[in-house]
């Protein structure tokens, strides 16, 4: 019954609009390729759906998924904001990782409560990644 209701949806095309993120998604001018896309393409392939890739910004994605001009998101994390614009499907089990560069001297942390402790230390955040509320909130 699901896949028959997923069917019924797949009646029109449906836009994926998608911004490189290594190989899991490559944009090579308006050629779009990856795992990703290989993956979606093998389901059009078996059923009634097509997918309209179309490359842009991230940003530009993300809030093309929020206003409803995206029907999929691509190589995205779970947010209280995206769960807001539809329903998440984990694809990939990944996390965000800290790269420490320095001397043997400062004290080494485990948790984001130890790293605002240390004076010493600047860190840089990747920005128009929401990779869900820690980070943000971090």
């Amino acid at each position: 019954m699901a896949s028959t209701v997923a069917m019924a949806a797949c009646e029109r095309k449906l836009q994926v609009p998608v911004s490189p993120t290594g190989q899991s998604l490559t944009v090579n001018g308006e050629r779009v390729g990856g795992i990703y896309k290989d993956l979606l393409d093998a389901i059009s392939s078996k059923s009634k759906c097509t997918f309209v890739f179309s490359p842009v910004p991230r940003a530009r994605q993300e809030r093309l998924f929020e206003v409803g001009q995206a029907d999929v998101m691509l190589a995205a994390t779970r947010s209280p904001e995206r769960d807001a614009s539809g329903i998440f499907i984990p694809m990939v089990r990944n996390r965000a990782a800290i790269i420490s560069f320095g001397s043997a001297e400062r004290k080494a942390f485990t948790n984001s409560p130890e790293l605002l402790k240390q004076s010493n230390v600047k860190l840089g955040a990747v920005g128009g990644f929401n990779v869900g509320p820690h980070y943000l909130g971090l």
